[in-house]
């Protein structure tokens, strides 16, 4: 069976969860280029948000690839910030779609304003906003992509 992992990337951390698992993964110095090649190699689905234009991105500079403009994934992304766009505002024919909020925003939009609590494992206040990331973004997947 192929991966799903929603991921995130930061200055000093890639995170990623495994929505087959639910378990979260986190990369930090010196591993994060691990965690990188991890995304980018795999087969099965890799999901952002906003990952398109920053994440795929700074992904690829951390492996080398010269065009990170243009990283090459062996599988299929989905970038959440486009597909709940898509979702809320559906563009007229002819027109571009609207590039919406920001990930708080987009999840609050669908699930409200709760968030769960992070595992009791994570370290620090980063590691924990790391995965309130990965957890929000995969928690958009679902509701928005995987039920279609």
């Amino acid at each position: 069976m192929k991966e799903i992992l929603a991921f995130d990337y930061g200055q000093s951390i890639v995170g990623m969860i495994d929505l087959r698992t639910d378990a979260y993964i986190r990369y930090k110095p010196p591993s994060m280029i691990d965690g990188a090649k991890r995304i980018l190699d795999c087969e099965g689905i890799v999901i952002s948000f906003n990952g398109t234009l920053y994440d795929l991105p700074k992904l690829a500079e951390l492996v080398g690839v010269a065009d990170s403009d243009n990283p090459p994934l062996r599988g299929e992304h989905v970038d959440m910030q486009i597909e709940a766009s898509r979702d809320r505002w559906p563009p007229d024919p002819g027109t571009k779609p609207i590039l919406g909020n920001r990930l708080w925003d987009t999840y609050r939009h669908y699930f409200g304003e709760s968030r769960p609590d992070p595992p009791d494992c994570l370290n620090d206040d980063y590691e924990r906003d790391n995965w309130y990331d990965c957890y929000m973004t995969a928690a958009l997947y679902r509701k928005i992509v995987s039920g279609r």
